[in-house]
């Protein structure tokens, strides 16, 4: 027997940790709720969703915006700010934006105005972020265009994804965001915040998936042709 020919079924076997530590593990998805204070007949609060993944040892809060109702997801802030510390930390945030031609693009930046989220809403924000022009089909995240909105953080000392998750189902860590020209350009405005009570749920990655399926199958095909040799050894 070939004293190396169990190494391609081992380092096929090892390409499945490798890409299981790779790729995110789990994007969980949180719905949005228009605070009391609202002003609109139109609630497009359905619209809103922000999907909580791990992504490289930090954790990503990507925003969408695709319903019936039209609007423009403008100011977003992250709280609360007396617990926020107890999960993430604001020294490096990633934003990416993600804009089509259709949308007038998306450029939203550091720092929000007003510094905390209003409609009632309460709590002080420890960070905000607002897109450089506001309106509809401006440089906010506009509906059903395909734009998004992620902002990536570090985790706050001893914190991981199951903590984040667990603040944002108490409310401990809470999400706000100020949908504006609700109904057409020149609709008006109402608060969000994230559904704390909502069951979340792991999302497989699609490309964890696909990876994971790729190097099981390299294994198996390693294992196969290594059958066939054994076989052909027993022969001769």
């Amino acid at each position: 027997m070939n004293q190396f020919s169990f190494l391609p079924a081992v380092l096929a076997g090892a390409s499945v940790a490798l890409v299981a530590n790779a790729l995110p593990a789990a994007a969980v998805s949180f719905d949005f709720v228009r605070v009391p204070a609202f002003n609109n007949a139109i609630n497009p609060a359905s619209n809103f969703k922000v999907d909580v993944t791990d992504v490289g040892g930090k954790v990503q809060f990507s925003f969408t915006n695709s319903g019936s109702a039209t609007a423009t997801i403008a100011d977003i802030y992250f709280g609360k700010s007396t617990t926020f510390s107890n999960y993430l930390n604001t020294s490096s945030v990633g934003i990416i934006n993600n804009g089509t031609a259709a949308g007038g693009g998306v450029a939203f930046g550091a720092g929000a105005k007003p510094d905390n989220p209003g409609g009632g809403i309460t709590w002080n924000a420890a960070f905000g972020s607002d897109p450089q022009n506001s309106g509809y089909l401006q440089n906010g995240v506009d509906s059903n265009v395909g734009e998004s909105v992620a902002f990536k953080f570090d985790y706050a000392l001893g914190s991981n994804l199951n903590n984040v998750l667990s603040g944002l189902s108490s409310g401990n860590l809470t999400l706000a965001l100020h949908g504006t020209s609700i109904g057409g350009d020149n609709g008006g405005s109402d608060w969000f915040s994230n559904n704390s009570n909502i069951t979340t749920k792991d999302i497989p990655e699609p490309f964890t998936m696909l990876g994971t399926a790729g190097a099981l199958g390299f294994s198996a095909l390693f294992k196969r042709q290594q059958n066939k040799r054994s076989k052909a050894q027993a022969k001769a």
